[in-house]
């Protein structure tokens, strides 16, 4: 005669060669051997999952937070209540399942993109910051973070994630930067953003291509454009009729802007003339 465990390997081989029907009928010969049986649940949960069975499934979850009530089950319940179509309950048991441990990752992630979801941002916020103070290196919930942030114009709180991410994915530096630099032009801090931009510009080419997001944004442009008139009018009124020649820092203030608005024939003329400028400044210290 066979024991619960008999069926349960038979069942977990069966799976593994992919007859889940074969599975699911070992699975429930050891359950009714065994009631209660821990692991013949979750593995015929596993089944039901996998042939999107969400009714049967939930009932044996709940059996199992019955007998053995823990973050991870709860957390297993609440994914089968939300793929049934039961939101509320769902929440219901995302939110045990962080009452048993307030540290569990996965139902802090759950309910933020649940709340996403269904556009609640400020409760979508609340459980991104969670998800953050468990892990701090978390990319989902950084970026998501700092797509709320930006949305909002909270732009303070979105070069400080800004910096972190760069610290933490260099390999997506061009990515970072570009929006770093158009949040420092968002904040008037044109300084800043054209050295950021400078210095990127050296590490990866690609950074160039931040005229992109800017197009799609007529206020920022229109600031740039004024900004930009400014300084070559001042280049034109100051410079002109004098020996006294613009500094390089200048022309490349000028180069970038003209850049960001797209105007790139503009940009590489004045870019030469930085460089020209350079090289007279570097002549004249040797002398």
């Amino acid at each position: 005669m066979l024991t619960a465990n008999d069926y349960f390997d038979e069942g977990a081989k069966l799976e593994k060669s992919g007859y889940l029907e074969g599975a699911e009928e070992a699975y429930l010969s050891a359950l009714e051997e065994k009631p209660g049986f821990i692991k013949a649940i979750v593995a015929l949960a596993g089944i039901y999952n996998m042939t999107s069975n969400w009714e049967q499934g939930e009932r044996l979850l709940l059996e199992l937070v019955s007998i053995h009530p823990s973050e991870e089950n709860y957390y297993k319940l609440a994914v089968f209540q939300l793929k049934k179509g039961d939101p509320s309950k769902a929440v219901q048991s995302f939110r045990k399942s962080i009452s048993l441990n307030k540290f569990y990752l996965n139902s802090h992630l759950e309910l933020a993109k649940f709340y996403q979801k269904v556009g609640n941002e400020y409760k979508e916020e609340i459980y991104l910051i969670n998800v953050f103070r468990i892990d701090n290196k978390h990319k989902y919930a950084l970026n998501r973070l700092l797509n709320i942030y930006i949305k909002n114009s909270r732009l303070p709180e979105a070069l400080h994630l800004l910096v972190k991410l760069q610290e933490l994915y260099p390999e997506d530096f061009s990515k970072t930067r570009k929006a770093e630099v158009q949040i420092l032009l968002k904040m008037g801090k044109f300084a800043q953003a054209k050295e950021l931009l400078q210095e990127g510009l050296e590490r990866d080419p690609s950074v160039f291509r931040i005229q992109n997001g800017i197009n799609d944004d007529p206020m920022l442009q229109e600031r740039i454009a004024r900004v930009l008139q400014n300084k070559l009018h001042f280049l034109k009124t100051h410079f002109s009729g004098t020996e006294e020649k613009p500094s390089h820092s200048l022309a490349v203030e000028v180069s970038i802007l003209s850049l960001l608005l797209g105007k790139n024939s503009h940009a590489a003329k004045y870019l030469v003339y930085a460089t020209q400028l350079s090289d007279i400044s570097k002549a004249n210290s040797i002398e």
